[in-house]
């Protein structure tokens, strides 16, 4: 016999999401789910790192600052389309 006890635990819910390039709250609606889209990015600098050795950053962008971003790039960023839709009309490809 197994017997069970129930117990309340607290947990980390995440309650917004800040864009750090404008400040732009990227809030939660009624349902739990995104008003708008928001990107992660993280990373960790590794051994040839110019002095970031170990340092890990971790920022989030919403969509409008990471397409703003992203054009500023020489060389444009891989597109595919998670939902196997044709990129035709898409300007980066």
């Amino acid at each position: 016999m197994i017997k069970y006890t129930k117990k309340s635990v607290e947990v980390d819910s995440v309650d917004d999401v800040i864009c750090n390039k404008c400040g732009q709250s990227v809030v939660l609606d009624a349902h739990g789910e995104y008003e708008w889209e928001a990107i992660d990015i993280s990373h960790t600098f590794g051994y040839w790192s110019t002095g970031r050795d170990g340092d890990q950053y971790a920022a989030h962008l919403c969509e409008s600052c990471y397409i703003e971003f992203i054009d500023t790039f020489t060389v444009p960023p891989e597109i595919s389309n998670y939902y196997g839709d044709s990129n035709e009309n898409n300007s980066y490809m």
